[in-house]
């Protein structure tokens, strides 16, 4: 094994650790990874915590490390689409409490079932039949009169 297949092996099985260990999912071989860094036009040797750098990202920043949706980027450039997907996301909190006060429901626990068409009797019959099935295992984590108080 080369000194450079070596390295490519260290990266991939440490990647494959840190990820998991961060709960993100890894569909990757290190044949995988000399793919993507060919596809880059870089060597294992530009890999590295500098701001010039490169690092493995994902697209968006969501979803499974796997082809096609994970490429090599500079360090900076994946602070920079972090940061990004940050703004982006309060965005769409934002947008989301703005729609819940515009149609009244501001601090309801009910108005997130709202929008998806369900109706509380149908929710109370669907709970019901779960917490029987708990009951059955021997679980029991609410009680009707929870639930009702939760989507009130």
């Amino acid at each position: 094994m080369t000194r450079e297949e070596k390295a490519i092996w260290k990266y991939w099985s440490n990647h494959q650790f840190s990820a998991k260990a961060r709960g993100k999912r890894v569909f990757l071989t290190a044949f995988d990874i000399v793919h993507l860094l060919e596809e880059a036009g870089i060597t294992v040797w530009d890999i590295g915590q500098g701001e010039e750098d490169y690092c493995l990202a994902r697209h968006g920043d969501t979803g499974p490390y796997k082809i096609g949706n994970c490429r090599f980027i500079t360090q900076r450039e994946n602070q920079l689409e972090w940061e990004e997907n940050q703004r982006l996301d309060q965005k769409r909190k934002q947008d989301i409490e703005e729609r819940a006060r515009e149609e009244g429901k501001k601090g309801s626990k009910w108005g997130f079932l709202g929008p998806l068409g369900l109706k509380k009797k149908e929710v109370l019959e669907d709970f019901s039949l779960i917490e029987k099935r708990k009951r059955a295992r021997g679980l029991q984590l609410l009680t009707p009169t929870t639930l009702e108080e939760l989507l009130d």
